[in-house]
């Protein structure tokens, strides 16, 4: 009986410590599920402005001294974590080291609607431009928080800058394509917009003079071609994306006035002009992207058809040469261009895009005899004729930012006479207002034979750029 009475006491003393225990460990977990919940409460207490971090003022704090003071509040603070969990002495020993040796720096980012300072973090030198959570340590969030540790003094110099530090605010630049008012000052294609129309509240109709100086794809080049092109552009803009035109469409339509070649240094001979300008032509370009009717998924490709063709033909009094004279003239032109927009950002320095085309153009070898009324066609030379070919290009461009800019390689080719050229385009503005354009190419040919005389060894162009836009 006395020993039933000693396992009845045992057992219910084992029942009741196990009750105790688990209560304390229930009440363990329920503080800690408390502890998770509380901060949730007070993290969606503050206004989320996680979409303007990279614009929130950041630096680095870059005085030892400094950061020896900070980091070791922190450590009486008790307040250094890693990886969520409290550092081992060995870890800690480690790390001090650093810090001892001046290789440990303080990032500082603050919120952005005010002043104060929402992350601190530590990170030894070989994580200075590591945006992974690869840290020197874990880092303090929220402003109360590392105010309580560092202390209130502390925490309003942290504020204040008074000490070495670099600054690591992104600065935004954005020029804003307006579409009320646009002047765009270029030699090779001029636009003065003088008539705007917004049907639906996000599509937009354009009316401009519009000017065109050659074209960039046959193998002439165009930029030397004896013809302006002026006329009038209409474009449809579908709507507004990031500043920039979506889907949209245009329409040029023109004809055009004589220009001398231009005689550069690099391109001047004894022999003078190349080619002349022979008769009216008309001009006409289409661009747009027709394909997203097919597939949205495709609409990063722009087309462009474009084309030149003769209206009349000028008499021998209309070319002002009163002596026996051969020449040559270009009098008609096509080219049909595929370009595939962003093909990939380019380290953050702009999109890439490339492009493909088919081009055709002719040659016409004229004799004049200022006896005689009209100009005679020369066909004997094996010069003249219509000259089958492509082009081709690729590049960056970049539109945003304070800096916009476009470079490209260029290489067009005919086949009938195993002749092009391969060279580069390249153009920058800044804010969208004043910049500058530049052109080279070099004549390249498959043959032994030399380049006709209507050809140039090498061309060379520029020009400033000036645009009034709102």
């Amino acid at each position: 009986m006395f020993n039933n009475n000693i396992y009845l006491r045992l057992i219910i003393i084992l029942m009741i410590s196990a009750l105790c225990s688990s209560k304390s460990v229930a009440q363990e977990m329920s503080d800690s599920i408390m502890v998770v919940e509380a901060k949730e409460i007070y993290r969606n207490m503050e206004y989320s402005t996680v979409s303007f971090d990279d614009l929130k003022p950041k630096w680095y704090i870059t005085d030892p001294v400094f950061v020896r003071e900070i980091f070791n509040r922190i450590v009486v603070k008790n307040a250094l974590r890693y990886n969520g969990e409290k550092p081992s002495r060995e870890l800690l020993e480690e790390k001090v080291e650093d810090v001892y040796n001046g290789s440990v720096f303080i990032e500082l980012r603050r919120r952005y609607y005010d002043d104060e300072i929402e992350i601190l973090r530590f990170f030894s030198e070989a994580n200075l431009n590591n945006d992974s959570s690869d840290y020197f340590f874990d880092p303090l969030i929220d402003y109360v928080m590392i105010r309580d540790i560092v202390g209130v003094e502390l925490y309003d110099n942290l504020k204040q800058l008074f000490y070495s530090h670099t600054d690591l605010t992104k600065k935004s630049f954005d020029n804003q394509l307006m579409y009320s008012y646009d002047i765009y000052l270029n030699l090779f294609r001029p636009k003065l917009m003088f008539w705007t129309l917004t049907t639906q509240a996000r599509n937009k109709y354009l009316l401009s003079f519009f000017g065109q100086w050659g074209n960039d794809y046959i193998s002439i080049p165009g930029w030397h071609y004896p013809a302006y092109f002026s006329g009038i552009e209409l474009t449809y803009i579908d709507s507004v994306v990031n500043n920039q035109p979506k889907f949209a469409y245009s329409a040029n339509i023109g004809i055009s006035t004589p220009v001398r070649e231009p005689q550069l240094k690099l391109n001047t001979d004894e022999f003078g002009q190349r080619l002349f300008y022979t008769g009216t032509q008309f001009y006409m370009k289409l661009q747009g992207n027709p394909l997203i009717f097919i597939d949205p998924e495709l609409d990063d490709f722009d087309f462009t058809l474009e084309f030149v063709a003769s209206m009349s033909e000028n008499s021998v009094a209309d070319m002002g040469i009163n002596y026996d004279s051969k020449f040559f003239s270009t009098r008609n032109y096509f080219v049909l261009f595929a370009r595939y927009n962003d093909l990939m950002n380019f380290m953050d320095m702009g999109w890439l895009h490339a492009g493909f085309g088919i081009t055709a153009y002719d040659v016409e070898q004229y004799l004049l005899d200022p006896r005689q009324t009209s100009l005679q066609s020369i066909t004997s030379d094996g010069i003249a004729g219509w000259k089958a070919g492509i082009a081709m290009e690729g590049g960056i461009s970049n539109f945003g930012g304070l800096l916009q800019y476009n470079f490209d390689l260029l290489l067009n080719f005919n086949f009938s006479d195993a002749l092009g050229g391969f060279g580069f385009k390249s153009s920058f503005t800044i804010s969208n207002n004043i910049g500058f354009e530049f052109k080279y190419l070099k004549s390249i040919r498959l043959s032994s034979d030399p380049l006709p005389f209507y050809k140039l060894d090498s061309y060379l162009v520029f020009s400033p750029i000036i645009r009034i836009n709102y």
